[in-house]
């Protein structure tokens, strides 16, 4: 998303080389199944937070973000401070609400996972973003 697109090429990692995700989700068994499932497909680093408060404050404790998962609407990130974060980290968005507007996520750049989702479509979102090989 450069400004509008993000170049799917660009994965932001730790100094070790392990990619950094930001998972927000309200539902702690939600949550717990999008960070087992991240951090069983590569290593990497995953930061839970559960509400929009704490997500802009989470961003500044991480130098580098590969991508974020969001339980919020193409309609919250659009034109907002968080949007705004995450453009600066260059990070891969990834909704996991607001299906409705797929087409318009994906005319931004961004992902999206259809609730309910499965193991198989986490991993296949992390194969489009470059980060599974």
């Amino acid at each position: 998303m450069d400004s509008d697109l993000k170049s799917h090429l660009h994965v932001s990692t730790t100094p070790t080389g392990h990619p950094v995700f930001l998972v927000l989700e309200s539902n702690p068994i939600i949550a717990a199944d999008i960070v087992s499932i991240l951090e069983l497909s590569c290593e990497c680093r995953v930061v839970h937070v559960s509400d929009v408060d704490s997500l802009l404050e989470a961003m500044l404790s991480i130098p580098r973000l590969t991508a974020a998962f969001l339980e919020i609407g193409v309609t919250e990130l659009s034109g907002s401070a968080i949007e705004d974060a995450l453009l600066h980290h260059r990070a891969s968005v990834v909704l996991t609400r607001g299906e409705s507007l797929w087409s318009e996520a994906q005319e931004r750049g961004w992902y999206m996972l259809v609730r309910p989702f499965t193991e198989q479509m986490v991993k296949d979102t992390l194969h489009e973003m470059h980060i599974l090989g």
